[in-house]
């Protein structure tokens, strides 16, 4: 069974909508209706910064879930950089990966 946010990111990667095709899943916004939030892929060639307090998820939340959709696209080599070294991280990115 795959979890709820697998299912958007397929759904989303099957979109007929071009913009939501080429934009990638970084969770869900809260509020009274709930919905997702995608940032476009045009996004990625510019800087951006993620801020919060530690252990807030940045990496889990936002870094994590970037990677894996690139390198689940295949769409070209992915270099990622934890300069926290989490052990978690490396072996899910390499389970993606292989």
């Amino acid at each position: 069974m795959t979890n709820p946010y697998e299912g958007i990111i397929q759904r989303a990667r099957k979109s007929r909508s071009k913009d939501i095709k080429n934009s990638y899943f970084l969770g869900m916004v809260p509020g009274k209706v709930p919905f997702p939030l995608l940032i476009p892929e045009e996004f990625l060639q510019h800087h951006f910064w993620v801020m919060g307090a530690t252990r807030a998820g940045k990496t889990s939340r936002f870094n994590y879930a970037l990677a894996k959709q690139r390198i689940q696209r295949n769409d070209g080599p992915v270099v990622f950089g934890d300069l926290k070294g989490e052990d978690w991280l490396f072996h899910a990115l390499k389970a993606i990966a292989e």
